[in-house]
């Protein structure tokens, strides 16, 4: 009897040992690998922008915010860190980055939602990059050539016009 308590007890130990070990190999997705690296503009650290992964074989982008220094970190998630592997399109902005935070402390600061950064690093980017198996490092030198298009601009400037109102 005193034996098939202690092979109950040892069987109850080792199922919530294996069953522990088993929720700490659970993904929250996709498996991920770390990507950092630095965003600078004409030679000099670019702040407060925008960095997106955007895989080619399509799903959630990986995103990042550079720092003063232009560093970046990739988030797949709120809880995953990288990007999945593969090829990626890379879009990088300035638009509304920093706004939110300006916010909350007496306004938005001026510009704090303007593109800085030329649309053919955004909207029209020609940025890739390839996430490999390992700890990636992609820095991104850009040059300010080129034309910046601000999102909304187009609306605005439809409205600022306006249309004649039908008069009769």
């Amino acid at each position: 009897m005193l034996k098939s308590r202690q092979r109950v007890l040892v069987c109850c130990i080792a199922a919530v040992v294996f069953g522990l070990w088993g929720c700490t190999q659970v993904a929250d997705g996709p498996k991920t690998v770390p990507v950092s690296g630095v965003v600078t503009m004409d030679g000099k650290p670019l702040a407060n922008a925008m960095v997106r992964f955007i895989p080619e074989s399509g799903g959630r982008p990986s995103i990042g915010i550079t720092d003063q220094q232009g560093r970046y970190e990739l988030d797949y998630t709120e809880t995953q860190k990288g990007a999945v592997l593969g090829k990626h399109r890379v879009e990088i902005s300035t638009f509304g980055v920093g706004a939110q935070e300006d916010e909350e402390y007496g306004g938005a600061a001026p510009g704090a939602t303007k593109e800085t950064v030329p649309a053919k690093y955004n909207v029209n980017s020609e940025l890739t990059a390839t996430v490999e198996d390992k700890v990636n490092e992609v820095n991104f030198d850009l040059s300010s050539e080129g034309e910046i298009i601000q999102p909304g601009a187009a609306d605005e400037d439809d409205d600022a016009g306006g249309t004649p109102e039908d008069e009769t």
